[in-house]
């Protein structure tokens, strides 16, 4: 047989997905609906293994049904707007953490030919596998025109009063001027400067001395210019203490410290945490009165500083006591505070800075540099960290698409999970450059930030002409209507928002505009894999389910209807995937084929990767073997009516998308002892062996077209523009 490299090149040769195509589509949408595959967009900078398992199980029903003479499309989606594009395009242009216009006019100039190199490796690797596609439209940019439709969703959204601005405390890159989500950040250890530091009592526990001091844990030492409260543990006991020329109150657990352990049990009072949340403190950096609250959801041994404003729990606490929210960090790490030691430092040099300070004050108790496992960007490797960030969001719980709007509307029963993230509000904005710019201005004298319909309308029309770039060359003057003025103080001079599209929300309104686009066409039936969730499993969404709800919720908010009210759903119960395995490197190590198996067992029957290429690799010798057995017989015209029932299994199992069945079929024929069939009969079951194993089938066919005189019945290119023998057509030729 010939190598299946061969095979690779004589398919890229003809453009056989076309031909076939071309062959059904005008005769058959008369009759039947055009089929659309459709799926949620992949990352382009890498492949995870899943997207090769559900593409794979939409090319079967591709190559089924194409061969059945039905027109099938499927365009590969991608994501045009992701952090990991921004941060190839960073990576080009040789600068990440400058934060201006130009930059971000830059990027958009860039990202087009980024997209499309990235795009020409994934595709290669598809072809790789055997995937028929769109390979054309699936290289397509997205241009200005598309980026004004996303404006107009999102002018949509806001004109239906779905759009809300919140504060959120968000995960922060210093060194790239972003937000960085859960799967952009890796754990690695990083210098933190730890300890206890004393908060002289500015009144009360009078009763304790003049001096008296609370001994407070601090996690982070640049996060104390940015405390608002001291936190107390109700249920702990606390003790004062005398230290050189003080009186500690400290919490039980701190007794066991060396410097406090050879205190005498007489020595030890006991204080009522009444008596400290009596007290008021003064903060030993900037000097200002500090508030004593409780909690039991901080650290209970100790007594800890309150930064609601770079601590997560500390952010929460402070929605539920009403206290401030403080950001002393700016976008570019330096420190914003208004004592002026530590003002534009950087937090090395602040926590230099403030180290000296306490020491001057022997405030210090037991501070030390400690190495500790912190979040870092996985592009600069620089830690991440907390901040207060303003985010545009909408939330279609808040409006008339609840559940039982979405059981009537939606086209499959919406599962039930665990995690709220497939009901969670979406963002809307962020602060990455390589995604469309959003029409916010903000109000110069009050702060305001308005989005305005009519100006959202201006702004459209301008990048719809012009593109995105006409937001960084423009004034401010030139891109609002002349009426334009604040609701808050009806001031009516505004600057730009430096504000962009999230990455997931334009490429959600994209793909929203795409199938929209499509409804202009007639008879168009689509396709989604939508995994089931395993049964008592209810571990959170997918991120395939996710997307299609989110599509779906989209629709509602957007266009007040369903894009996908026609689709029929592919997909099993979807067994976890291993990501020990790279799909490039599973290519350069196993055929084509046998990753194909693989993948489908993977995805249908077995939970390790290892095990699903060892029966796919004893599937594919039995196979293999048996269609060579055939090809030493080929001069046969033997048929036996035994075969006629099970191609019908097989048939049966394509049209009801059971393709492990299939598989298992097609095992039980190879295992079979009959091996003498006539030229027909070897057609059709190459025919259906094909859609699985398609470099197999072609060698095969390749292989008896050469070896055999019937011309009448091998006279196509390949196995898959052959004419289809249903089973009564093979009972009629022998």
């Amino acid at each position: 047989m010939t190598s299946s490299v061969d095979s690779i090149r004589k398919w890229k040769q003809p453009n056989i997905y076309d031909r076939l195509r071309g062959a059904v589509s005008v005769p058959i949408t008369l009759q039947r609906p055009s089929i659309h595959l459709y799926e949620s967009p992949y990352p382009l900078c890498t492949t995870p293994l899943s997207a090769f398992a559900n593409r794979l199980y939409q090319d079967i029903f591709l190559k089924y049904h194409l061969q059945k003479g039905r027109d099938v499309q499927f365009i590969p989606q991608w994501q045009q707007y992701s952090s990991d594009i921004e941060n190839e395009i960073s990576q080009q242009l040789g600068r990440t953490n400058s934060n201006n216009n130009r930059l971000a006019s830059e990027y958009q100039k860039v990202r087009p030919k980024i997209i499309r190199e990235l795009v020409s490796v994934r595709q290669e690797e598809l072809k790789n596998l055997g995937i028929f596609a769109d390979w054309e439209q699936g290289e397509a940019v997205t241009n200005q025109r598309d980026h004004a439709k996303i404006i107009t969703n999102f002018g949509r959204l806001v004109k239906a009063d779905y759009v809300s601005q919140s504060r959120s405390l968000i995960c922060w890159c210093c060194g790239c001027s972003t937000v960085r989500k859960e799967n952009e950040q890796v754990v690695n250890e990083n210098e933190s400067i730890s300890g206890h530091v004393c908060f002289p009592i500015h009144q009360g526990l009078e009763q304790f001395g003049v001096k008296v001091d609370l001994a407070v844990w601090v996690s982070e030492l640049w996060q104390l210019v940015g405390c608002v409260a001291i936190c107390v543990d109700p249920t702990e006991q606390y003790f004062s203490v005398q230290h050189s020329d003080r009186c500690l109150i400290i919490p039980q657990s701190l007794l066991n410290l060396d410097m406090f352990s050879i205190v005498p049990n007489g020595e030890l009072l006991p204080v009522s945490v009444d008596e400290i949340l009596a007290s008021t403190c003064i903060h030993p950096i900037s000097e200002t009165n500090v508030e004593i609250t409780e909690s039991t959801k901080k650290q209970p041994d100790r007594i800890s500083i309150l930064v609601p404003g770079h601590v997560k729990i500390d952010y929460q606490l402070a929605q539920e006591k009403g206290l401030p929210v403080l950001c002393v960090l700016q976008e570019d790490g330096r420190l914003a505070n208004s004592t002026s030691q530590i003002n534009q430092l950087s937090i090395r040099a602040a926590n230099t800075a403030i180290l000296d300070n306490l020491n001057r004050q022997s405030a210090n108790l037991n501070l030390k540099p400690n190495l500790v496992e912190k979040k870092h960007c996985q592009f600069c490797d620089q830690p991440t960290v907390y901040r207060p960030i303003k985010e545009w969001v909408w939330d279609w719980s808040e409006k008339d698409n609840n559940e039982q709007t979405l059981a009537k509307l939606s086209p499959v029963q919406w599962e039930k999970a665990s995690e709220p993230s497939g009901l969670s509000p979406l963002p809307i904005s962020n602060r990455h450059y390589g995604c469309i710019p959003i029409p916010i201005f903000r109000c110069r004298k009050c702060g305001q930030d308005i989005c305005d319909t009519d100006a959202l309308k201006l702004v459209r029309d301008l990048i719809s002409r012009r593109g995105t770039d006409v937001w960084f060359s423009l004034g401010t003057e030139e891109m609002i209507p002349g009426n334009m003025s604040c609701p808050t103080c009806q001031n009516s001079i505004f600057k730009k928002e430096f504000n962009f599209f999230d990455g997931q929300f334009a490429n959600l309104s994209l793909q929203q505009t795409r199938l929209q686009n499509l409804d202009k066409e007639k008879k168009i039936q689509l396709v989604y894999f939508y995994e089931k969730i395993r049964e008592n499993n209810y571990n959170g969404l997918s991120k395939n389910q996710l997307f299609f709800q989110q599509l779906f919720k989209t629709g509602l908010a957007t266009h007040k209807r369903s894009p996908l009210a026609e689709v029929l759903l592919l997909g099993q119960q979807c067994k976890s995937i291993a990501l020990d395995f790279c799909p490039k490197l599973l290519l350069s190590q196993y055929s084509p084929d046998i990753v194909r198996l693989a993948l489908l067992i993977l995805l249908t029957s077995q939970d390790r990767m290892d095990l699903a290429l060892k029966q796919a690799q004893a599937d594919y010798h039995i196979v293999s073997k048996w269609l060579s057995a055939i090809l030493s017989c080929q001069n046969s015209k033997a048929l036996q009516k035994k075969n006629g029932p099970l191609l019908t299994v097989i048939d049966s199992a394509y049209e009801a998308n059971d393709f492990s069945s299939v598989l298992r079929h097609i095992r039980h024929l190879a295992n079979s002892s009959q091996k003498r069939f006539g030229p027909a009969l070897v057609v059709s079951i190459l025919q259906r062996i094909a859609p699985l194993m398609p470099f197999l089938a072609e060698q095969v066919y390749s292989d008896f077209k050469a070896s055999t005189n019937n011309h009448t019945t091998l006279i196509a290119d390949s196995i898959f523009l052959t004419h289809w023998f249903d089973v009564n057509e093979n009972e009629n030729s022998k």
